[in-house]
């Protein structure tokens, strides 16, 4: 195998789960749209699945 890489993240500017309440105090405007969100979350979804993860699914009772 090659050498281990391991990346340099960017420092943390925000906290957003700060951020995401006070847009909900009304403290200031949503700073993240929801298309950006919503692209994480797809990205996200497709991580899991090439690892061939599999959610967990309840037996119905």
């Amino acid at each position: 195998m090659g050498e281990m890489i391991i990346p340099e993240l960017p420092k943390q500017t925000t906290n957003q789960d700060k951020s995401f309440i006070d847009a909900i105090l009304g403290k200031h405007e949503v700073k993240v749209p929801g298309d950006f969100a919503l692209k994480v979350v797809e990205f996200s979804e497709m991580v899991y699945k090439s690892a061939g993860y599999k959610p967990y699914e309840m037996d119905e009772e």
